[in-house]
């Protein structure tokens, strides 16, 4: 009996360790290149205040997407693209101070830098930044005070942004003083004003890596796309605020700049869809990677809940080796 308790506990314990924990940190390899999911923390807000059409019956069906307190958690976060002696951040999380965000509240970033470590890699060794659009939870370590002055975290980048993008921050800080507008301009356009590039659709960084605009959710979100050996990774930014999103197509995030967001969204969900295509989005967390399947009409998310996602031929689809943490 005591040689079973004993199998029974170790048995236990090894299940556990196959859970994504808080020192969790999924990767990714596709041909030469090695993507890394960056966490910057995130915060709790109230499912009706993020999607104010959903129901108590949608989230009581989805209990797993909630704290069980009527919240969903909302992370932020980035992704780290190796290829050669290219090393490329897309998006730069909240950041290392507490900031009021409209229709959320008070977010504070957390561990970038630290997991951006925990990859292998230092502020100094980045070679480019990208940002899908300027919100934010998206820019927030773009610099950090030194000194009482606010200097470039990244300082050998090359920074890259949608022109429009751009533009629009321009003139919306000139035109509203606000709190949030001034830490703009002092933390954001005074330290980039000279350093930032716009690259077109479809601009190529490296093999493979493009952009792909997706205007909707701000005036000139960007998307990044990776093709190698006829596998594609998107990289859907806030395209998708959160997993539910994929239960109920219905949803829309309260968020939006302009409700050309959903359509955008409707026009490019069969490209997530297809077998050889796989997404990643810092808005899942723990599920960073994975794949939108359409069943028969009804869109199932299958996540790789690995520390290193491999990826396998499944007949004409692609699917994720699981392995033990």
């Amino acid at each position: 009996m005591k040689y079973f308790i004993l199998f029974l506990c170790v048995t236990l314990i090894l299940t556990e360790t196959k859970k994504p924990g808080p020192d969790f940190q999924q990767s990714v390899k596709l041909g030469p290149y090695k993507i890394t999911h960056i966490d910057d923390g995130g915060t709790y807000i109230k499912t009706n205040s993020l999607y104010p059409q959903s129901t108590a019956s949608f989230w009581e069906k989805h209990k797993e997407l909630t704290d069980g307190n009527g919240n969903i958690f909302l992370p932020f976060g980035g992704f780290l693209i190796e290829y050669k002696d290219r090393k490329f951040l897309m998006d730069l999380g909240m950041g290392p101070e507490k900031v009021y965000l409209n229709k959320v509240g008070n977010a504070v970033g957390g561990p970038f830098l630290k997991n951006l470590e925990k990859a292998g890699v230092k502020p100094e060794q980045i070679t480019d930044v990208f940002f899908t659009h300027l919100h934010q939870d998206n820019v927030g370590w773009t610099t950090t005070k030194k000194n009482g002055k606010y200097e470039l975290t990244f300082p050998k980048a090359t920074y890259w942004v949608d022109k429009y993008e751009w533009e629009y921050l321009l003139k919306n800080v000139e035109k509203e003083d606000s709190e949030m507008n001034r830490n703009y301009k002092v933390k954001l356009i005074e330290p980039l004003k000279d350093k930032i590039k716009h690259p077109e659709d479809r601009h190529e960084f490296l093999p493979g890596l493009t952009t792909c605009t997706a205007y909707g959710h701000s005036p000139g979100l960007m998307l990044l796309r990776l093709e190698v050996e006829h596998k594609v990774l998107w990289f859907i930014s806030d395209i998708f605020h959160s997993l539910a999103e994929f239960y109920e197509v219905t949803l829309v995030p309260d968020l939006d700049h302009s409700p050309f967001a959903k359509e955008t969204k409707v026009i490019i969900m069969p490209e997530f869809c297809k077998p050889f295509a796989f997404l990643a989005n810092a808005r899942f967390g723990k599920y960073a990677f994975g794949k939108l399947i359409d069943n028969n009409r009804v869109l199932e998310w299958e996540p790789c809940t690995t520390k290193e996602c491999k990826l396998y031929y499944d007949g004409p689809n692609l699917a994720f080796q699981e392995e033990d943490l």
